[in-house]
């Protein structure tokens, strides 16, 4: 059974409801498909391979049904079915759903996991410091190192990653982590004011030329 899509035509409006799987269980792959670097990769993403992920795609998919029944939006809709045009009000049964659905989704641009930290004996690609299995001086700051795709955007998440990460480069090149604080306390001696300063900005020149060297 082929199931219609819609071609929205230039002379008619129309809008689409949509859900998000923001962390599935199902898990794809890449892997190499020669040794040449001339070869991409093969890339199986394997959306909706669990039962889980499954159930929660019909989930989604009958409360959008019910979200566009909901009288507040009758007056955005015309015909029968809610205006409902594909897959069609008539397609109820979960296989037929299920194959619209795979015919139909996209991801949300937010790719994760694939160099994920993990013991390289479990498929990890990165130890608990982001450093790759059996390459000296290479790390993977990014959102790739997830073991896990987190149940939100990704952004917080990565920003933490890259704040540890570089908290742990500067810990392996023996720099100190120094958290510098913008205001001066007022002391009794403006001598001590100008020594706590200046002594900061020799911090600041020492870690950075530590950095330099390294």
């Amino acid at each position: 059974m082929t199931l219609p899509q819609y071609p929205p035509n230039k002379n008619e409006t129309f809008f689409s409801i949509t859900a998000a799987l923001l962390a599935p269980s199902s898990r794809g792959n890449v892997t190499l498909q020669t040794n040449s670097i001339q070869d991409g990769p093969l890339i199986n993403v394997n959306y909706l391979e669990t039962v889980e992920d499954q159930n929660m795609a019909l989930f989604m998919f009958r409360s959008l049904r019910d979200v566009l029944a909901r009288d507040v939006l009758l007056k955005y809709t015309i015909g029968p079915d809610n205006g409902e045009v594909v897959p069609g009000a008539d397609i109820t049964d979960d296989d037929t759903i299920l194959k619209y659905i795979k015919s139909t989704l996209l991801p949300v641009w937010h790719a994760a996991g694939t160099c994920r930290m993990l013991p390289e004996s479990a498929g990890g690609v990165v130890d608990e410091r982001l450093r790759v299995h059996g390459i000296k001086g290479q790390r993977i700051v990014d959102a790739s190192i997830f073991p896990v795709v987190p149940d939100q955007h990704i952004q917080g998440p990565v920003y933490m990653v890259a704040e540890k990460a570089a908290d742990m480069i500067k810990e392996d090149c023996g720099l100190a982590t120094y958290i510098f604080d913008t205001r001066i306390r007022l002391e009794s001696s403006e001598q001590h004011i100008k020594w706590k300063h200046k002594d900061r900005q020799r911090l600041i020149s020492s870690s950075t030329e530590a950095v330099r060297g390294s």
